[in-house]
């Protein structure tokens, strides 16, 4: 028996971190949801602990031990290629690391799926500042801009006053 110590569900997996670090996920077959195990282990090679797990509507994204955010689509199919490049997520169920953010301590996923860059993700910093990445079509990464954007970048304050910081 295994301890989860914490839980995140999206609209497609619900996922699990147990005290080692070890994040598990399962697909939600909607009568069956709660009736699968969590049988997705989410490893790869060199992945430290996972600190902590977040599961979107598609995207699942996961901070390690170190503070390194790697996100990927929990759609098994995976996307056609032409997604895959707009995508800041990865193409299957498996990592791509977010580039602009190496010291997470929390991780957040906006709502949508990660297809042609719709969706986005914001991390706490160790510092306490903010910074996102993703779809940014109505302002959602907080930078003043509409502009789409794969790397991590600091959130910046209204009015121009600096960086927002988490208090």
């Amino acid at each position: 028996k295994v301890a989860a110590t914490a839980i995140s569900i999206g609209e497609n997996w619900a996922c699990t971190r147990d005290e080692a670090g070890q994040a598990r996920c399962w697909f939600s077959l909607i009568d069956d949801f709660w009736k699968r195990k969590p049988d997705k282990p989410i490893t790869w090679s060199g992945k430290r602990a996972t600190r902590v797990i977040v599961a979107g509507d598609s995207p699942i994204c996961t901070a390690d031990s170190t503070g390194a955010v790697d996100c990927f689509l929990s759609d098994e199919q995976g996307l056609p290629d032409q997604a895959a490049e707009a995508s800041w997520a990865s193409k299957k169920l498996e990592p791509h690391r977010i580039a602009g953010v190496a010291d997470a301590i929390d991780v957040g996923i906006g709502h949508g799926r990660d297809v042609f860059g719709y969706g986005f993700g914001c991390a706490l910093r160790g510092d306490r500042t903010v910074a996102c990445w993703g779809d940014n079509e109505h302002g959602q990464l907080g930078r003043g801009t509409t502009t789409r954007d794969k790397t991590a970048a600091p959130v910046i304050a209204p009015a121009g006053s600096g960086v927002y910081e988490a208090r």
